[in-house]
């Protein structure tokens, strides 16, 4: 029944987290959009540097949480420190995107360029992606049966 409890709260924390990140984000979507300066000297050093950071936090973000989840995949661990590993790997993983998002949305602010409001739309969505759920839980972490049980849902 302790490992439920973990696992219950574990999930519910960064069901929170996540949805306070997400709503922040479309909140400062909407802010920034709306309050855009029209600064287009400014666009050119930022292209490069908003393109990358998009295509660093899509494609990064996953490998480092694949590579901090390694050491407890199908270990033989308790499994309230798989747990603990999992809610950090995930929170590393939502701000690099978060992060990513912030940048486009900040550069979108200060040049009013729409092309940083379109390099936002793929990091929010594979933001979205990435929501935690008890079945990739399982799957990431190669957890065993009697593990996959304590897991809500």
């Amino acid at each position: 029944m302790e490992n439920n409890t973990a696992a219950a709260n574990t999930f519910r924390t960064l069901n929170l987290v996540f949805l306070g990140m997400t709503m922040g984000q479309v909140i400062i979507f909407a802010l920034f959009f709306n309050l855009r300066q029209h600064n287009a000297g400014l666009h050119q050093p930022f292209q490069y540097v908003a393109l990358a950071v998009v295509i660093g936090a899509i494609l990064g973000a996953p490998w480092t949480y694949a590579r901090l989840l390694a050491a407890y995949r199908g270990a033989n661990l308790p499994f309230d420190s798989k747990m603990q590993a999992y809610f950090s790997a995930n929170l590393v993983k939502l701000a690099m995107l978060e992060g990513a998002a912030l940048v486009c949305l900040v550069f979108l602010f200060l040049t009013g360029q729409l092309y940083y409001a379109y390099l936002f739309l793929p990091v929010f969505f594979a933001f979205l992606l990435h929501r935690p759920k008890p079945v990739k839980c399982a799957e990431d972490l190669q957890l065993n049966d009697e593990e996959r049980l304590c897991l809500p849902g």
